[in-house]
């Protein structure tokens, strides 16, 4: 539980937030075999009022735009049962 708590005090900030989401999607990506600037892109401003962390271009030229928010409560809640499920 200590875990946990920690954890929700350090991901409080929306800014924080974003960031850990970041470095979350961009291991996944590179996991899977992505490499930035060919297959994706991060941190483009698409209009003024718009922005996405990542952004795919498709095989038809479409972009394909992934923001990586998440809310915190429902990640905190997994952490919980993860450590009440390994006792």
């Amino acid at each position: 539980m200590q875990t946990t708590n920690a954890l929700r005090e350090a991901l409080a900030s929306t800014k924080v937030r974003g960031q850990w989401g970041e470095r979350m999607a961009e291991d996944v990506l590179r996991l899977a075999g992505f490499i930035e600037n060919i297959n994706y892109s991060k941190q483009k401003q698409l209009k003024s009022w718009i922005s996405a962390r990542f952004y795919f271009l498709t095989a038809q030229n479409l972009k394909l735009n992934m923001d990586v928010k998440f809310p915190l409560d429902n990640y905190v809640k997994c952490l919980e049962l993860n450590q009440i499920q390994k006792g």
